[in-house]
């Protein structure tokens, strides 16, 4: 089974790229990128298809059978809104006039995800 932490430090560290390069080419944040890394987080189905396209390997390269199995256009359509939402929430945080310390910042990041989840 592939363990999709360790891949992504191995193929990011093949590219040369920093976190922050490869998350800037993700569109998502480095923080992002730091979890898949550290294993707390697993990127969803379809950032996975997005990490391999990013590597030049096959699409289905991070996919594992939950992966395969049947998802409605809903679900997809709203995982995808939900990456969206946190984005903008991410550079709405980091833009603040106000100092928010990046714990904290990553601590409304995580509620909101899990808002948004259920």
């Amino acid at each position: 089974m592939l363990d999709i932490a360790k891949e992504i430090i191995i193929q990011r560290a093949k590219k040369e790229w920093t976190q922050q390069q490869f998350a800037d080419k993700l569109k998502t944040t480095q923080r992002t990128v730091a979890a898949w890394e550290s294993g707390d987080s697993i990127p969803r189905k379809a950032m996975k298809v997005r990490i391999a396209q990013i590597f030049d390997l096959p699409e289905d390269y991070f996919l594992t059978e939950d992966d395969f199995k049947e998802r409605s256009v809903k679900e997809e359509i709203y995982e995808s809104d939900t990456d969206q939402l946190l984005r903008q929430f991410d550079g709405i945080l980091s833009n603040s006039k106000q100092f928010i310390s990046e714990e904290k910042k990553h601590r409304c990041l995580e509620a909101i995800q899990e808002i948004l989840e259920k």
